[in-house]
């Protein structure tokens, strides 16, 4: 009886676990396994998908060096759906309206009902925006708020404050938790550590706030959209650049307060590829503090390695802080870049001149492209020319110095003289000048990464017949034969020139893109060199290319030459052949002023060419006397970093201020404390010497400008990206004032 009991006991008690452990499994099924299903079901819960925006993509220089990176940024949003729903709640379905188009109907105030279900209490807790209380501010404001609200019928949130500091956003977690709408969230925001060194590269985002696309209207309850490339590398690197959105789904109550989120349902987001340019920020930094120790104030310098096309280091000077236009740009910068008449915006190294005694080079190789017989090996220089009646002279006319007599093409070269071009050049004709042109990249874009390049101009005699100036004559090819006249180049198309030069046959296309990195399998995409053209697959042999080498070098190293300025003591150069270079100064006037704009093409060490570099300087005096200086200062320092005989630490080179432009006018460069340069007296006639051609040409309008966006709203921390504002485009206008 005693056994049985106890039996009975235990049966029960193992019924009564058994029970409890059912209960327990179904409690679990039901709260954890069903939670989600259940939390949908409670009444004003809602499940909405949320859009997330990937990081963007970092841009480095060849070693690594970050260039453009990303920081995080908290900001307050507005969900304006989520508001006017409860505003819709409280007031038994009634919706302020306001007329805004006489032939539509009234619509939704949401200025009104944001300012009385957010704006309000959010004063209350002293958290609003100081914006608000002035008037101007709250006008534009409204304006943008009613906007935003009219395009997206709340389906993205209103940016209300960028760039919160943490105890701001810690206050805000703290006191809105009750305010509908209300969202605080952290994005990432684009950073230039470098400042104006690399602004003219770099270019600039445009931060996402209601530009989503079509396809993804209506899709999500919460859009955070990518940040756009509006310029520079950010703007044709974009597609690399930009992030795989990923998604989250949200659990929001009836006050529009996020529950929680769906785990199950997340997808990460994915960053933008890693992209690394040519670009080496030392020598960038070497170019940018050479144009500025020179007092340069408006001019470039575009460096390559002649053996593959890669550019080293573009600088141009005024330039920009990319930083300036993140989040968005202020109405005080926006002022200041609009106004300023140097054109701080325009990279100078991709915009056309005239390229002056420069364009002799190709001049030089296109005689290789005629017959035998057509062109002499030399021509005589009497001081003057003569076509069509008028008089062409030499250089020398206007230094009453003495006619340069007979000379071979280094000879013509060496001395810039011009009637010995002007009598190459018809003997080579226009269409084999127009021809090498076109083979070393001159009169369109070289495809360079980069958005604003000009193309040039290679005046043909098509071209001249259809813009309405007659037939062709031998008087326009003289005046194009010494780079004046209607011929149009950028620093780069002449840099690149310098590098055919300078490695003997090949024409390289430029670029700046080094290698690129996948961001999800970091595999790696390298970028290999491309030749435009091999001249010595155009049947133009090394020992004529060694013959225009030869004239370079006679510049820069022999008595007389125009570009002594550039000869180097330093033994990476001196020791391996020195270098070699080629003067220009093609005359202008601003305003009635002299403005002429001076150049340096040059290669080094001749033997074993390592760069090639252009330089141009607006408002100098001559290619021997300024830009030639800025190149050696350049070449020098860059090639000596590679025997750790010049250094330049990245890491200290820090945030750079812009550099301001002027329309000074520059007699000279003379670099302080330069010990690697010969003390040339002041009355040596070689140094400095004018090879300006006497035919002033019109100037060309160049003041295109990257997309300059007028800035639209007040709220304090830039809440909205600006507005687009047309810009001119790069046209070539005679008659026109040249900044």
């Amino acid at each position: 009886m005693i056994q049985s009991s106890r039996f009975r006991l235990i049966l029960f008690g193992m019924v009564i676990i058994g029970g409890f452990g059912l209960l327990l499994t179904r409690l679990y099924f039901l709260q954890i396994n069903k939670q989600d299903e259940y939390m949908r079901k409670l009444p004003g819960t809602r499940e909405v998908l949320h859009r997330l925006a990937g990081a963007r993509g970092r841009i480095l220089d060849r070693n690594g060096v970050e260039l453009a990176r990303n920081r995080t940024m908290l900001q307050i949003g507005l969900d304006l759906g989520t508001i006017v729903q409860y505003y819709k709640d409280t007031h038994k379905n009634t919706l302020p309206k306001f007329e805004w188009n006489p032939a539509k109907e009234p619509e939704t105030d949401i200025a009104a009902i944001v300012s009385e279900v957010v704006i309000r209490p959010l004063n209350e807790f002293g958290l609003a925006s100081k914006d608000h209380e002035d008037p101007m501010k709250e006008v534009r404001f409204v304006e943008h708020l009613r906007n935003h609200y009219r395009t997206n019928r709340g389906e993205i949130p209103f940016t209300y404050l960028r760039n919160v500091d943490w105890e701001t956003f810690a206050k805000f977690a703290e006191h809105t938790f009750n305010i509908p709408g209300v969202n605080i969230s952290q994005r990432f925001l684009r950073e230039y550590p470098f400042g104006a060194l690399t602004g003219h590269l770099m270019g600039y985002v445009k931060l996402f706030d209601n530009d989503a696309p079509t396809e993804d209207k209506g899709k999500f309850k919460f859009y955070e959209g990518d940040d756009v490339g509006m310029t520079g590398l950010e703007k044709t690197l974009d597609k690399y650049l930009k992030g795989k959105p990923g998604y989250r789904y949200l659990l929001v109550n009836e006050l529009g307060r996020m529950q929680e989120e769906v785990v199950k349902k997340y997808q990460a987001p994915q960053a933008g590829d890693d992209v690394y340019l040519t670009i080496d920020v030392r020598m960038q930094y070497i170019a940018e503090m050479a144009l500025r120790e020179a007092k340069v104030g408006r001019g470039a310098a575009v460096v390559q390695d002649p053996n593959t096309g890669e550019v080293l280091a573009m600088a141009a000077v005024p330039n920009y802080d990319s930083n300036n236009f993140i989040p968005a740009i202020s109405t005080e910068n926006y002022k200041r870049y609009h106004d300023d008449e140097t054109v701080p915006l325009l990279n100078r190294a991709m915009q056309m001149f005239a390229p002056g005694s420069t364009f002799k080079v190709p001049v030089a190789l296109s005689g290789f492209l005629a017959s035998p017989g057509e062109i002499n090996q030399s021509y005589n220089c009497s001081g003057t020319v003569t076509y069509g009646g008028r008089a062409f002279p030499c250089w020398t006319q206007q230094k009453s110095m003495s006619p340069h007599g007979s000379l071979d093409l280094s000879g013509g070269l060496k001395n810039s003289c011009n009637c010995f071009f002007y009598q190459y050049g018809n003997d080579a004709g226009i269409d084999n000048i127009d021809k090498m042109g076109n083979m070393l990249g001159l009169g369109h874009q070289t495809g360079i990464e980069l958005d604003g390049e000009a193309p040039g101009l290679l005046p043909t005699k098509e071209w001249f017949r259809n813009a309405g100036r007659g037939n062709w004559s031998s008087a326009q090819t003289a005046n194009v034969s010494i780079g004046q006249g209607d011929v149009l180049a950028t620093p780069l198309q002449m840099s690149c020139v310098a590098a055919t030069v300078a490695n003997g046959s090949k024409a390289y296309f430029p670029t700046l893109i080094h290698h690129r990195v996948d961001s999800a399998t970091r595999a790696s995409t390298k970028f290999t060199p491309r030749v435009r053209t091999d001249l010595a697959k155009e049947k133009i042999s090394a020992k004529q290319i060694e013959n225009v080498r030869k004239g370079m070098w006679r510049v820069v190293n022999e008595a007389g030459g125009t570009g002594k300025n550039f000869k180097s003591t330093i033994p990476e150069i001196a020791q391996h052949g020195g270098g070699a270079g080629k003067t220009g100064t093609a005359q202008f006037k601003r305003a009635g002023v002299k403005d002429n704009h001076t150049w340096f093409i040059c290669f080094a060490p001749y033997d074993t060419p390592k760069l090639a570099a252009a330089i141009l300087v607006q408002g100098g005096n001559s290619g021997g006397s300024c830009p030639a200086p800025v190149s050696r200062r350049i070449i020098e320092q860059c090639i000596s970093l590679e025997t750790n005989n010049f250094r330049v630490d990245p890491a200290s080179i820090g945030h750079m201020a812009e550099a301001k432009g002027h329309f000074n006018f520059i007699e000279a460069v003379k670099y302080a404390n330069d010990v690697n340069v010969p003390d040339l007296p002041e009355d040596d006639s070689e140094a400095g010497v004018n090879d300006a051609e006497p035919i002033e040409s019109e100037p060309i309008k160049v003041r295109a400008v990257v997309p300059l966006e007028e800035p639209t709203a007040p709220v304090e921390g830039s809440t909205v990206a600006p507005r687009a504002r047309p810009v001119e485009g790069n046209k070539y206008k005679p008659n026109t004032p040249n900044p």
